[in-house]
């Protein structure tokens, strides 16, 4: 291979070598390589045999592009590994053309489904970089997407992988940092043109394999004398391939797929590829005589299909020599089996139903004097049973449907049809559907029309302002589809139930005050006997007597400590009440306050520590408050789409409770506060208060449990009692 690079080597990527061509300083040879790498290098491995396989791959589509009268930089394969080129200086682009949403695609228009299917194929370019730079510029990745515009001159630069709608551009680069050739700015339109035919004839010859080609990556180069060819390769790297649902490609390799499987892929696909051809086919224009004028016919085929397709005229009376004209049929069709018969019939029209009754092939007939005899057209449409012939009274429609045919299995002649059926923005199945486009298209100034074709409803605009009439389609497309994504996840996961929020029952609130008030009662009649019996002793609760963690909540070094825990704790009592309910307020309360005098204990363990007071189930009220909050916050991120997620979002709440916690727990350095007892209750009541909320228990409830849980939490600390006492 070196001879043939006359040991030169112009290029070399992680896929293929590019050397000079040392027999034709005008040619080049490209050489593929076995390696196989996706995520721009992170994964590279070397597959045996891809060489050979992308090699011919490449050069199975180059030869059907090149039959297509499409410009490709391609001459012959050489090897099993190697093809000679035309010499191109590339341009910096990756031109992807989509027929449906796959990969990136996705990520930056994260509302659309996966297999969206564009009935316009969509072209979108990439700026072609290395490591991450572009000249002197620092980039956020390679090979970033980009829009050109046209107004400013300048290059805009996004990141591929994350949601256009959120993003500005990272870096804008004046067109002369990017364009290399006098007006380069205008290859952007035939570039797009070309990879549009090009996707085109390879969608037709995989349907005819049973693939679907959704999207396909080409590439440009310049020769010498300034023409555009579609140059490097388009091996099985190049696009995405489907088959029953399931891809053919290098996505598998992406995928994680073992190396056998991506191996046997490659080969099937090249096999495939092989049987990529233009088929031998022929429109027959049939006449009842020499005299006949079958140029309207002869025309309309001739603009529709490009002049790429054989027409054969015969002139013959089915009527005055049936014999002859059904032989002439019979050899006709013999040699050339994909045909289409148009009996282009001015008497006696009937000579199209006759031809039809005698062939498999489709006959097409066409009344050529209906406007002087309309009565003749009956002759074509009232016909025996075994006679499919189609009548058409336009003659251009009757070449159309001719070419339609035969496009079933000619990428070459679909690609002519489908390039310009795709001039038409979009295809609706009602006429309100197209109007409300249309209405789109006016607001940005595109005037339109609906054209009714066969039960379908086309939109269509002016040429040229078909590119960026269909960009805004695609923007107001993809937002029905998020809007459509939104209320799918509503149907699906529907909003949760309101908070409680009921209106605040002040009985319980006088309940804790009299509670606390009595318990103080009798502390101060039975003496410090009773702050022994219930006190939260450290190592008394680790030794067994967990129900000091309730019964010290009950105990109050004076009326002053009384006072201060009955107002902070009535204050937070009444903010939970409306969103946990009677009993989930209460009990909360009470285990949070019992919690903290646990985790107290265990943290003092081993040394003597006592403490009394309500303040730890206040502070674990705190701390219920908090965890609704962060709840809520969570909640808000993940049900509205406009609301971000930050940090502070759960941050807040916690500044507060720790916040109220530093000014009211802390107390003075003559006060004996427990601060580690107050901070284990807020701490014991976000953990209920998150616990709570997260899974909607007090939404749950009905007001019999609500009842029974507060009488619960008020019969808590008498049972703890009860214990301490016996």
């Amino acid at each position: 291979m070196e001879s043939l690079f006359d040991g030169v080597i112009l290029a070399e990527g992680k896929t293929k070598v590019i050397g000079q061509c040392a027999a034709d300083p005008e040619k080049v040879i490209v050489v593929s390589k076995d390696d196989i790498t996706a995520g721009d290098g992170a994964k590279h491995d070397l597959l045996s045999g891809k060489a050979a396989m992308a090699t011919r791959t490449t050069c199975n589509n180059f030869r059907l592009l090149h039959a297509c009268g499409i410009p490709v930089g391609f001459d012959e394969q050489l090897s099993p590994t190697s093809f000679s080129a035309p010499k191109c200086e590339m341009l910096p682009y990756e031109v992807v053309i989509r027929r449906e949403a796959h990969g990136s695609y996705l990520k930056r228009n994260p509302g659309m489904e996966k297999g969206h299917l564009f009935p316009r194929l969509l072209v979108e370019f990439y700026l072609k970089t290395n490591h991450r730079k572009w000249n002197a510029h620092d980039l956020l990745c390679d090979d970033p997407f980009m829009s050109y515009d046209e107004a400013a001159r300048t290059v805009n630069l996004f990141e591929p992988s994350k949601p256009l709608a959120t993003q500005t551009p990272f870096l804008v680069l004046p067109e002369s940092e990017v364009f290399t050739h006098e007006g380069e700015s205008k290859f952007f339109k035939e570039m797009s043109a070309i990879a549009r035919r090009a996707f085109l004839v390879l969608e037709k010859a995989w349907q005819l394999e049973g693939g679907a080609l959704v999207d396909c990556k080409v590439e440009f180069g310049l020769t010498a004398k300034g023409n555009l060819l579609l140059a490097d390769v388009i091996d099985n790297d190049s696009w995405r391939v489907l088959e029953h649902g399931a891809y053919l490609d290098k996505q598998v390799y992406r995928d994680g797929g073992a190396l056998d499987a991506v191996a046997a892929n490659y080969q099937r696909v090249a096999g495939i590829t092989d049987r990529f051809r233009i088929p031998t086919q022929c429109i027959i224009i049939w006449s009842g005589s020499v005299n006949d004028d079958v140029t309207p016919v002869e025309k309309a085929i001739a603009k529709c299909s490009g002049g790429t397709v054989e027409t054969l005229r015969i002139a013959c009376s089915v009527h005055k020599e049936p014999v002859r004209a059904i032989a002439e049929l019979n050899r006709l069709v013999q040699a050339v089996p994909e045909s289409v018969v148009i009996a282009y019939i001015g008497r006696s029209n009937g000579a199209g139903p006759t031809l039809s009754a005698c062939t498999t092939v489709p006959v097409i007939t066409v009344p050529a004097n209906f406007k002087e005899f309309p009565e003749d057209v009956w002759s074509s449409l009232r016909t025996p049973s075994n006679v499919p012939v189609t009548t058409v009274l336009e003659p251009s429609n009757a070449a159309l449907a001719a070419l339609e045919i035969l496009a079933l299995h000619n990428p070459r002649l679909y690609m002519h049809l489908r390039e310009a059926l795709e001039d038409q923005i979009g295809s609706y199945l009602r006429q309100d559907q197209a109007e409300e486009r249309g209405l789109v298209l006016l607001a940005f100034g595109f005037p339109y029309w609906i054209i009714e074709e066969e039960g379908l409803f086309g939109l269509y605009v002016a040429a040229p302002d078909a590119e960026p009439a269909t960009r805004e389609l695609e923007k107001f497309e993809a937002e029905r589809a998020t809007e459509r994504e939104i209320a799918r996840e509503a149907l699906t996961h529907p909003p949760p139930p309101a908070p409680l929020r009921k209106k605040v029952k002040p009985f319980s609130l006088f309940i804790f005050t009299w509670t606390l008030c009595i318990c103080f009662a009798v502390q101060h009649d039975q003496g410090a006997h009773w702050i022994t019996l219930g006190e939260a002793d450290s190592n008394a609760i680790l030794q067994g007597e967990i129900w000091r963690t309730l019964t010290a909540l009950t105990l109050h070094a004076d009326l002053g400590h009384l006072c201060a825990n009955l107002a902070t704790g009535l204050l937070f009592a009444w903010a939970l009440l409306p969103l946990f309910g009677t009993g989930g307020t209460w009990m909360g309360i009470v285990l949070s306050g019992a919690l903290g005098n646990l985790f107290n204990a265990v943290l003092h363990g081993g040394s003597e520590h006592r403490s009394i007071g309500a303040s730890t189930a206040v502070f674990g009220g705190l701390g219920m408050l908090v965890g609704w909050q962060i709840v809520a916050a969570i909640r808000r991120h993940h049900e509205s789409r406009d609301h971000p997620w930050r940090f502070r979002n759960i941050a807040f709440p916690l500044a507060a409770g720790l916040a109220l916690l530093a000014f009211l727990g802390v107390g003075s350095e003559n006060e004996h506060i427990d601060i580690m007892a107050h901070g284990l209750g807020l701490f014991s009541g976000i953990l209920l208060g998150i616990l709570a909320t997260w899974t909607r228990l007090p939404e749950k409830m009905s007001p019999r449990m609500q009842l029974l849980l507060a009488l619960a939490a008020l019969l808590l600390p008498g049972m703890a009692w009860l214990v301490a006492i016996s």
